[in-house]
């Protein structure tokens, strides 16, 4: 199994480009970003709540800067030992592309004491470092919490991350704890606060059970790495996605969010529904379902061909639904204009207007089923940002060898994910359990 080399919003915001509004410094000057999240009102529905997408201040004391397209949900998390201890994490990426709960200490109530995991063997303290596709890594400790979405709450205790716990050592500078970049995490400060997370917290909803990060286990001062073996022979002390862990409702979920204009709109909200084919609220009937590999090379992959036909067209087998990156990513084969800060910025002449039409074809991680999927990509710098708006399904951006569907793909198209392992009634397409994915191509 491959890491979690997935690409969170941050790689356009804080990591590497500028973002909308006044940016400030990043984590490494030591600037504590503080994060004011909304209180999200409940859906009604148990197994639903809302997923919010606006002006979002990340506030750092020299300045404020503002991330378009970050999903934020609410996420409850109480004691193991004492259910009645909780706190709502508001201002948590909502992320189908990473799997489980990380957390920032910082975040945390100093009263809630969620239960250190130990590690396979032995004593101390188990710990985790995970590699994001964006150009940083999260380090800390892995801690045990019931969790809850929308009304529904884990039938046990959960392992998450607890990033940037003080009761550890410093991160290891070991191969295992690189980020994307190939800068090793003492040189480039692993999710320090909240401005490399974009939020308070990241919760990793996509098509396993459990994360592939690189655990360690941690006493006296000193972080030993244990093996990828050890782990997957004790995968339930792994980061877990808390969706298969829910009494019903679990086995997968539909991400749904409105449509928006074609300049984006100030703000959306729309809703994630647990569970697929459990309820009258969660039911497959005319999407296509798209088989994502289940354990190979390009495991939690399905294929995108881009350009869909013609002069450039490549098949991409790592490809991916993935509400955590805030643009889309592909290569730039159709060679879109690009501006200074990296975002695709399509040039206003007669051969390439202030935005294009494009399309890409869809194919299961085996070739079957196909559907073709026309999306737009306009300007960001002359057109996207200097609208007042946060909602975009038209940004774009570079990215070698890749195809991240990132969340302007989500607008107007509610997609199921299905979880691996985890029986499906109905055999929608054929697949009688996860993983998969199923929408209706636009």
């Amino acid at each position: 199994m491959r890491g979690l080399w997935k690409y969170t919003l941050l790689l356009l915001c804080v990591a590497a480009f500028a973002c909308k509004g006044s940016s400030s410094s990043s984590s490494s000057t030591g600037i504590t970003y503080t994060v004011n999240g909304p209180v999200l009102k409940s859906t009604g529905v148990a197994n639903q709540f809302y997923v919010y997408v606006g002006s979002n201040l990340f506030n750092s004391g020299s300045g404020d800067f503002e991330v378009p397209n970050n999903p934020w949900i609410n996420v409850k998390i109480c004691e193991p030992t004492n259910p009645t201890n909780c706190q709502t994490l508001t201002a948590v990426v909502s992320d189908t592309g990473s799997y489980g709960l990380r957390v920032l200490y910082a975040a945390l109530n100093a009263s809630l004491n969620l239960t250190a995991e130990t590690p396979p063997a032995g004593s101390g303290t188990l710990a985790e470092c995970v590699q994001f596709g964006g150009g940083f890594s999260t380090w800390g400790s892995v801690r045990k919490a019931l969790i809850t979405l929308g009304t529904e709450t884990t039938t046990q205790a959960v392992p998450i991350q607890v990033v940037n716990d003080p009761s550890l050592p410093s991160a290891p500078t070991d191969t295992n704890c690189t980020d994307a970049n190939s800068q090793g995490v003492a040189a480039y400060t692993p999710a320090t606060n909240a401005g490399y997370l974009a939020g308070n917290a990241i919760l990793g909803l996509g098509v396993f059970r459990h994360d592939f990060g690189n655990y360690y286990s941690c006493a006296s001062g000193t972080c030993t790495a244990i093996s990828a073996a050890t782990m997957l022979a004790n995968e339930s002390l792994q980061v877990q996605n808390p969706v298969w862990l829910m009494t019903t409702d679990n086995n997968g979920i539909l991400f749904s969010l409105p449509a928006v204009p074609a300049d984006g709109a100030p703000n959306q909200t729309g809703t994630i529904t647990l569970g697929i084919n459990t309820e009258s609220n969660n039911k497959i009937t005319t999407q296509t379902v798209f088989p994502v590999d289940p354990a190979g090379t390009y495991a939690g992959d399905f294929d995108t061909t881009f350009p869909a036909s013609g002069a450039g067209s490549t098949l991409y087998h790592q490809s991916f639904l993935d509400t955590g990156t805030n643009t889309l990513l592909f290569p730039n084969n159709t060679n879109i204009a690009t501006c200074s800060d990296g975002f695709y910025c399509p040039t206003n002449s007669s051969s390439q207007p202030t935005s294009v039409n494009l399309s890409a074809l869809a194919a299961g991680y085996n070739g079957t089923p196909t559907g073709t999927v026309a999306f737009q990509i306009a300007n960001a710098d002359s057109t996207l940002f200097t609208t007042s708006n946060f909602a975009f399904n038209d940004l774009g951006a570079p990215l070698a060898n890749i195809f991240d569907w990132g969340l302007p793909f989500f607008y107007g198209v509610p997609v199921f994910e299905a979880l691996n392992g985890q029986p499906v009634s109905g055999s929608p397409g054929g697949q009688a359990a996860g993983p998969f994915y199923a929408f209706t191509p636009p």
